[in-house]
């Protein structure tokens, strides 16, 4: 499915699942503890690294039940945050209903369709970052 969204994008769309965002300290909030480890695996993940700077995560955290989606410099200069809390409903709405994989994949295809709007393919596109669903502890 990322394959087939990316396929219209210059974007580069990135799904990970963790299976929770420890706490570095006590007096950290939840929010905050899965916001820094999203900045930690866009930046271990080279997502801001793309040529253009149109690379997205979507991160799952399962223990917390939360979404975050962190979007690169290019992206967030044209893109509103409203926009990807609507693909974080998308997520939510799904797992309540027990669709988790659809509501990825529904997601994978918001997001890319919104990509596409922004930073059309171009003929001399490269795959720069793994379609694969990634799955960390």
């Amino acid at each position: 499915s990322v394959r087939l969204a990316e396929s219209r994008t210059c974007g580069e769309i990135k799904v990970l699942v963790v299976g929770s965002c420890k706490k570095p300290w006590p007096f950290m909030s939840e929010k905050k503890a899965i916001y820094r480890r999203a900045l930690k695996e866009f930046s271990a993940m080279r997502i801001g690294k793309t040529a253009e700077h149109t690379g997205i995560l979507i991160m799952l955290a399962l223990k917390e039940r939360k979404v975050q989606i962190l979007a690169d410099k290019s992206i967030n200069d044209k893109v509103t945050q409203e926009t990807w809390d609507k693909a974080v409903e998308i997520i939510v709405s799904n797992i309540k209903q027990n669709n988790q994989a659809q509501g990825i994949i529904q997601a994978v295809q918001y997001v890319g369709n919104i990509l596409a709007k922004h930073f059309p393919r171009k003929e001399n596109d490269t795959n720069e970052i793994s379609d694969e669903i990634e799955i960390k502890p």
